[in-house]
């Protein structure tokens, strides 16, 4: 083997340009050059991915640490602020809040659907011929019960001809704050 390839074992910069390979072992010897330096890239590149996952990994717990501890000091002062806004409210049902910083006002909270009895729902659909309403795994479309069905607060929803629809319970989802700062006009709830 040429001597001109003794030094690639140190981490100088090779001058390819200034060797040759004239026979099988030199050209055994280059190939495990290239391997060796391939796995040295693989290393650091592998090295460098269980880094950044690390530090992903440290970030997203600093960020769920700073968010849970704005949160804590949010609650109360949104809590103020409802307060506030809330006793303007009765004097005047359609007030809400403004100042040079935006703008706040309370929104009535959604109805939720909860459906705790698949089974219940089923029986009564097919009873009622509402098979367009199931699914072919034979469970309610949701989507398509709350088209057809009306919400009643409290109550049994119930389609335009009559129908009940046993088995769904509504739930009133409470009022949320709703925010719009300047900057962007964008609403934060």
């Amino acid at each position: 083997m040429s001597d001109a390839f003794d030094f690639l074992d140190e981490e100088i910069e090779l001058k390819v340009d200034e060797l040759q390979v004239t026979n099988p072992a030199e050209a055994t010897f280059v190939y495990e050059q290239i391997k060796r330096l391939k796995e040295k890239l693989a290393e650091e590149e592998q090295r460098i991915k269980d880094y950044l996952d690390m530090q992903h990994e440290r970030a997203m717990r600093h960020l769920t640490s700073k968010r849970e501890q704005i949160e804590r000091q949010l609650f109360p002062l949104e809590g103020l602020l409802k307060g506030y806004i809330q006793m303007r409210k009765e004097a005047d049902p359609k007030y809400s809040f403004s100042c040079q910083f935006g703008s706040a006002y309370i929104k009535k909270g959604d109805t939720r659907w909860v459906w705790p009895d698949n089974k219940t729902i089923i029986a009564q659909l097919t009873k009622d011929g509402k098979s367009h309403l199931m699914r072919i795994k034979r469970e309610p479309d949701k989507t398509k019960i709350r088209e057809e069905y009306s919400a009643i607060n409290g109550g049994i929803p119930t389609d335009a001809l009559g129908f009940k629809l046993e088995g769904v319970e509504f739930e009133d989802m409470p009022d949320k704050m709703v925010f719009k700062f300047k900057e962007d006009d964008k609403e934060a709830a």
